[in-house]
């Protein structure tokens, strides 16, 4: 088969991303009318001149998962785990790599807590939730401005700008000086004229790395037949985007005057809610007449597609503008992380938290309006009359208002009070029902829901520790659905990414230790494990645990048996303090793993002991010998931890050679394998190197 045209290729992903779209239409309703019923929006049962209040079941359990949620995952531990395929120290030095900095690039992105936040809620209102994690490279520039300086000022501000820009990796160049006189004053009696300069620097900084951002489930593009995101003919997202900030980003100008600008959003009525005012008006969105603010719809897409003609499919990404195409080329993943709150088997898109309590809103809704309309019948009453009684008397209200009729009989027969039954204990029954059946259905619990008041105090902690129990579970299958899906894919991804795109080693700080992490290193798949939603959400529950685990650690230690070491015990400590949400370990207790801080230790612990030695020597001469000894100690102490620092300098020198001659063996295999294939067929390689 041939290569496929650029035509064939373009009609093909057309029609692949109006299948997504024609599947996004069609699930969209449901996702609209979710976020209606959390905002407590009008049903469109509203009868005019009867309540129209709304119930807020929705949003009541929405509002109840959060905490749950936000505990879970944004406590500050670490929530998923790379685990070792083999017991090699390389491959375990590895998985511990991935761990510590695919939780240190989450967290440190901008906004972090705030972009899980939003994830986590689409996740309980709409039927998914997806995190985009591309690999970007953007260029940023301030301009530093420098007034009224003289020369030898002048002279330091660019030795500091060079030796920084050395060691952060930044450019700089001078791009205004100004040069005049400025008079300054000498002994404060004579006045001379200097030079002095105004200087303008720009400092261009090129951050790259992995980037993080939501993407609205309006904006989600997903082939209908698909069943994960791996399998799925195509998945991607579609937004608006400045036509001038589409030219920054290095897409050609030529081929953007062509498109004409849109005025239409991507789902206006989605957006529309989700900029909704308090008095439920929705305003315009507001756009600058000019042509570098036309808004251009951008479709970033990754096809399943055989474009080289080699009768397998591939993945390639493809970033749409308008009708053109911009970018084709392959890349063997789809940066997005889904998840549902609840799966649906054999579909990538699932149903939320919202979507199972929406009839239970609906049913209390109408209760609620059926007891407030009772309640304002009872409350203002009405009057049954005959046409003896004078009407306008009678509709006027006054404090001793008079009432007139005619004629000289009963004035009981002539007016008497309607009697409207009040039905509102009866409704709350109902209410009450209701009620329970959303608490069943979404595990929110209420203790006394249901109970007769002579009753209560008849209750077992069984049975509420068993009612506790039930609604903890639904919510911790939530969060280890999310994890094991959402959160999985996440934390292989970045990984992924940072392996096939990071070509430096990068230093972080970690628990407060600084680490050296060098992606480019990592040759191995290895398996994720959630931390979370097993059945460790009790902070309180995992403390007590872990101090237990501690107590019988203790107890072997001090009976010198071989099931525990310091490091052992370490970790149960580590553990301690993270599950009490203290992130620096370094501050409460020395890692026996790092000779730095074991050998601190001894020298302060033999510090402490010559300090007691000297002052019980004034008064015992026989304390000199005992000095003496530790003074040898601290020596010894000082001679093995800079034994040991060398020890490591030179393990880590003959690792970085070893490395060095495998990736140069590899490299010269692979150039004798691509020269074989070339020979064979008869046809270059493109793209063929050591750099690729």
């Amino acid at each position: 088969m041939a290569k496929m045209t650029d035509d064939v290729f373009k009609s093909q992903v057309l029609m692949a991303e109006a299948d997504a779209i024609t599947h996004s239409n069609s699930y969209m309703p449901l996702n609209r009318q979710m976020m209606e019923y959390y905002l407590a929006c009008p049903n469109g049962y509203e009868v005019e001149g009867q309540s129209q209040v709304t119930s807020t079941e929705v949003s009541d359990v929405v509002g109840s998962d959060m905490p749950s949620l936000v505990r879970f995952f944004l406590s500050g531990r670490d929530i998923m785990k790379f685990m070792p395929n083999t017991e090699d120290q390389r491959d375990i030095d590895e998985a511990n790599e991935k761990t510590k900095y695919v939780h240190h690039i989450i967290r440190n992105q901008k906004s972090s807590f705030r972009l899980f936040h939003d994830y986590l809620k689409n996740n309980e209102i709409q039927s998914i939730g997806a995190i985009h994690y591309p690999w970007k490279e953007e260029k940023k520039t301030e301009v530093k401005e420098y007034k009224g300086i003289d020369g030898d000022e002048l002279t330091m501000i660019f030795i500091d700008l060079e030796i920084e820009a050395e060691k952060q990796g930044f450019e700089f160049e001078v791009i205004e000086t100004k040069v005049h006189k400025s008079n300054k004053k000498v002994e404060q009696k004579a006045i001379v004229d200097d030079e002095v300069y105004d200087v303008k620097i720009k400092i261009t900084r090129t951050k790259e790395g992995v980037v993080l951002s939501n993407i609205p489930i309006e904006q989600m593009l997903i082939s209908s037949n698909a069943e994960t995101k791996d399998t799925a003919d195509l998945v991607g997202h579609q937004f608006m985007a400045r036509r001038g900030d589409l030219q920054a980003r290095g897409f050609d100008k030529g081929k953007l005057d062509q498109l004409p600008r849109s005025a239409n959003q991507t789902d206006a009525a989605m957006r529309a809610l989700r900029f909704r005012g308090l008095d439920g008006s929705t305003a315009a969105q507001a756009v600058i007449s000019d042509p570098a603010n036309d808004l251009l719809p951008v479709s970033k897409l990754y096809v399943m597609i055989d474009y080289d003609g080699d009768g397998i499919p591939e993945r390639r990404y493809v970033v749409k503008i308008g009708t053109l195409i911009f970018d084709n080329d392959p890349f063997d993943h789809v940066p997005y992380a889904i998840s549902s709150a609840i799966l649906m088997p054999g579909s990538l898109i699932g149903r939320s938290r919202a979507e199972i309590t929406m009839q239970s809103q609906l049913l209390g809704t109408e209760t609620m309006r059926s007891i407030m309309d009772n309640s304002y019948d009872v409350g203002t009453g009405r009057i049954i009359v005959n046409d003896t009684v004078d009407m306008d008397s009678l509709l006027t209200s006054r404090n001793q208002g008079v009432v007139t009729f005619e004629g000289n009989g009963d004035v009981r027969a002539n007016a008497a009070q309607l009697e409207t039954p009040f039905v509102g204990d009866k409704m709350l029954l109902i209410s009450q029902y209701i009620d329970s059946k959303r608490a069943a259905s979404t595990g929110e619990l209420l203790a006394n829901q249901g109970l007769e008041a002579d009753k209560i105090y008849n209750e077992t902690a069984t049975r509420f520790d068993g009612m506790r129990d039930a609604g903890a579970a639904k919510i911790e299958l939530v969060v280890r659905v999310i994890a094991e899906t959402g959160m999985l894919d996440l934390f292989e991804g970045i990984a992924w990414t940072v392996s096939h795109f990071q070509s430096s080693k990068d230093e972080i700080m970690v628990r407060g230790k600084q680490l050296s992490i060098n992606p480019t290193r990592w040759w191995n798949e290895h398996r994720v494990d959630a931390k979370v939603g097993q059945g460790a959400g009790d902070g309180a529950e995992t403390l007590s645990n872990l101090s237990g685990i501690f107590q019988i650690q203790n107890q072997l230690k001090a009976e010198g048996s071989p099931l525990v070491d310091d490091k052992k015990r370490f970790n149960t400590i580590e553990r301690i303090l993270q599950a009490m949400d203290e992130p620096q370990i370094n501050e409460f207790i020395n890692d026996p793993a790092i000779p730095q801080q074991s050998a601190q230790f001894l020298l302060e612990q033999n510090t402490q002991l010559m300090q007691a030695l000297q002052q019980a020597n004034q008064k015992n001469p026989l304390a000199e010998a005992e000095l003496v000894k530790r003074e040898g100690e601290v020596a010894i102490a000082q001679g093995n931890l800079a034994l040991k620092g060398a020890e490591l300098a030179e393990k880590q020198r003959q690792f970085d050679i070893k490395q060095q001659s495998e990736n140069t063996k590899d490299l010269l295999t692979l150039e004798k394998d691509y020269a074989k294939i070339e020979a064979d067929s008869g046809k270059d390689i493109p793209n063929r190197g050591p750099e690729q």
